[in-house]
């Protein structure tokens, strides 16, 4: 037989290993698997798939009615996984986070309608980002105007200084022709 394709496929595979491994007649020695592999080797081989479908589908859609999950998502778990037994695990995992989120919600609820209800304001997340991005925004245009207030400053300045620097520059100039005027006279 070739490697299996399905979950029928293996299970049959399985069960088909076992009935050749096992005699019709145990003796009251028998384990407990050769016993079930010598009253499944009864069936026809081509129901064995069948009936191990069923065993599955009845196994999963009790599953499911227990922790509250559809038998698809059931399904799709053990899908991803190796055993059934990981699949409970993981399903009755996915159920404690589903009820801890569930209370999580409605405590959330209740202290929101308990605040309207007082009359406070609620106040969002959304609501105090905005406020503090405000703020930090204004905070940047106030320090970014100082900044541009000192560049400012710091230009007149300069040009103040050039300017002084000219004028020092044509004094000296005029002062060096009127020297230079004299003594050419």
């Amino acid at each position: 037989m070739s490697t299996p394709r399905s979950f029928e496929e293996h299970l049959t595979k399985a069960l088909l290993q076992s009935s050749k491994d096992c005699p019709r007649a145990c003796s009251s020695s028998c384990s407990t698997q050769e016993s079930l592999a010598t009253r499944t080797s009864i069936l026809h081989q081509a129901d064995i798939a069948h009936f191990a479908k069923a065993g599955f589908d009845a196994l999963v859609g009790t599953l499911a009615s227990q922790l509250g999950f559809q038998a698809d998502i059931i399904k799709t778990v053990y899908g991803h996984l190796t055993s059934y037994e990981q699949t409970v695990q993981v399903v009755e995992s996915m159920q404690e986070a589903a009820e801890e989120c569930t209370v999580a919600e409605i405590l959330s609820k209740n202290e929101e309608s308990s605040y309207k209800e007082s009359g406070y304001k609620e106040s969002s997340y959304e609501e105090s980002n905005y406020e503090e991005s405000t703020k930090e925004e204004s905070m940047k245009e106030e320090s970014m105007k100082e900044e541009s207030m000192k560049e400012e400053s710091v230009k007149e300045e300069s040009m103040k200084e050039e300017s002084v620097k000219e004028e020092s520059v044509k004094e000296e100039s005029v002062k060096e022709e009127s020297m230079k005027e004299e003594n050419n006279d």
